[in-house]
This record gives C-alpha cells, sequence and structure tokens, in this order.
C-alpha cells in the first residue's frame, strides 16, 4: 500500500530483490466513502483480513504515518511487518511502503472506485520481497505458485469484506 513519506529515506539504489506482485479485485454493493471507511480503518484489519493477529498504528491513515502488523500465516505465527502511508486519497486510494527499518520490501495498495452510489470496486495489490514468502512458507516452490497462492487468500479477504459490509456488521 505506499510511496514514500516524507522524512523517510528511499532504499539503497544498489540492493535488488525479486519480487512478487499479485493483485485481487471485487465488488461490493455499499457506497465507496463506507467501503472505504471501513477497509481504511486499522481498528478494523482482524474483521476482514483474517491472518492478522494483532494491528497497530500510530493514528489513523495520513501519510507519515506508521502502521504495524503481526500475522499468523504459513509456518509462522505473529510474523511482523511495518509499513508507512505514502498515499492516503479518501475515498480512493490508500498506499503503504515497508519502513526504511523493516528487513524486508512491500507494497501494498488499496484502491476503491465507485460504480455507482451503492456499488465499489476494491483493488488490493501487493509488491512483496520474495524473502516474504520464503520466511512464511519455506518450501522450494515458483513464484507464481506464491502469486496465486496469496491472491486465493487476498480474494477470500475481499468476500469476507464484502459480506460484513452487505450484510451491515461493518
Amino acid at each position: 500500500m505506499l510511496a514514500l513519506a516524507a522524512g523517510c529515506a528511499p532504499y539503497p539504489a544498489q540492493e535488488s530483490f525479486e519480487y512478487l506482485e499479485m493483485d485481487a479485485r471485487m465488488t461490493i454493493e455499499r457506497p465507496v466513502e463506507k467501503v472505504f471507511d471501513f477497509a481504511t480503518d486499522p481498528l478494523n484489519e482482524h474483521l476482514w483480513r483474517s491472518e492478522v493477529a494483532s494491528f497497530s498504528a500510530d493514528g489513523p491513515p495520513a501519510p507519515g504515518k506508521v502502521m504495524t502488523e503481526w500475522i499468523d500465516l504459513g509456518v509462522v505465527n505473529g510474523y511482523m511487518t511495518r509499513a508507512v502511508v505514502t498515499d492516503f486519497d479518501p475515498p480512493h486510494f490508500l498506499r503503504v511502503v515497508s519502513h526504511p527499518d523493516h528487513p524486508r520490501r512491500l507494497t501494498s495498495s488499496r484502491s476503491f472506485t465507485a460504480l455507482g452510489p451503492e456499488r465499489t470496486l476494491v483493488r488490493l495489490s501487493i509488491r512483496a520481497d520474495r524473502r516474504i514468502a520464503r520466511d512464511l512458507f519455506p518450501l522450494p516452490l515458483a513464484p507464481a505458485v506464491y502469486e496465486w497462492f496469496y491472491e486465493r487468500i487476498m480474494h477470500s479477504y475481499l468476500a469476507r469484506l464484502r459480506h460484513r459490509l452487505e450484510t451491515g456488521r461493518g
């Protein structure tokens, strides 16, 4: 979800990482503002992203804010990632990028497009250092397998988000 925030140094240009690219989309029958507000509120992360064990933020989403999450996924319980909000454009877009002191690189974006007064297209996009997949799933798998697998997980998140919002529980 990110680009670099003010005060954050970019990663050194000489660093070279292999990345996984994942994307999932779903239409939700709720107004874009309602979907955006729920899906970008740090207090709601665990309600629609099942791997989130704990989530904290140093305030509401805004450029420069730091978000930390601990997830239970693969063979790891409590895998921690820390990211900085780089782009925040309510009710359309949120991007975070891994904090400069985090050992793995990650960019995660959430975009929200109004398709009508009561219909929103949600898109989750992740560009992740391949080492994250190896940390969570230490198996000799091709990158495309990790991408396919995590896109399925992302799709399940969106289905959970849609269910919660469309049934009035969000």
